[in-house]
């Protein structure tokens, strides 16, 4: 499979490979898909390998002091070799191999780096597969703007919502009735006597009847004073 490769000067990535396309942009972290068949662009979520090609290392600033990574294979680096400068695909690269302990599935992992356009231009892989040898066709040329952008007429699916795991915390079984304790008898209160009756009151004799007043004699009568001739 030949797989084209476009970088902008604004870091802006587009791998093409067979009838799909991917569109990455490190600033915004938007990637698409396109699929040119059914004008399609599918928004991704996670960083997309290409297939039958090695995970890139991170572009040098200085290719001489600052090495690039190993793929991420899991097996431990024996040795590494410098292999100087050489003109590759027209263009003036460094090279690199790292060796790793026989016995795994890759035995070494070389790459030619373009000290100008600071990206790998050919990367060959030596294990119990055989050899693969990945070569791009590099230029200093800055890609039209469009060529990292959507067609006009594709349409854009968005990736998927993950569902939101709901949790249910277990319900205790609740019987339907619920048999409440006899009430309990409580004891027979006590006879209270009665209000005692009073005795009769005893016959009180009648008030006795005074004697009459005997008689005041009334007040003399004064006989008239003579009259003074």
């Amino acid at each position: 499979m030949i797989i084209r490769q476009f970088r902008s000067l604004e870091g802006k990535l587009r791998f093409d490979f067979g009838m799909m396309s991917l569109i990455i942009n490190p600033l915004t972290g938007v990637q698409f898909l396109l699929d040119h068949l059914a004008m399609e662009a599918r928004m991704l979520e996670a960083m997309v390998q290409l297939p039958g090609m090695p995970q890139l290392p991170p572009i040098p600033s200085i290719p001489s002091l600052v090495l690039p990574q190993a793929p991420n294979i899991g097996a431990e680096i024996a040795s590494l070799e410098q292999l100087g400068i050489s003109i590759i695909q027209g263009l003036e690269a460094e090279g690199m191999r790292y060796l790793f302990p026989p016995g795994g599935l890759i035995f070494s992992w070389e790459i030619w780096t373009s000290i100008q356009l600071r990206i790998p231009v050919l990367t060959r892989t030596i294990g119990a597969f055989g050899e693969r040898t990945c070569i791009c066709n590099c230029t200093g040329v800055q890609p039209p703007a469009a060529t990292f952008e959507i067609p006009p007429g594709y349409k854009v699916i968005p990736p998927p919502v993950p569902a939101v795991p709901t949790v249910s915390a277990p319900v205790p079984n609740v019987s339907a009735s619920v048999t409440l304790p006899p009430t309990p008898n409580l004891p027979a209160t006590p006879n209270i006597p009665s209000t005692p009756t009073l005795p009769p009151t005893p016959n009180i004799p009648p008030t006795p009847t005074l004697p009459p007043t005997p008689g005041v004699p009334s007040t003399p009568t004064i006989p008239p004073l003579p009259r003074i001739k």
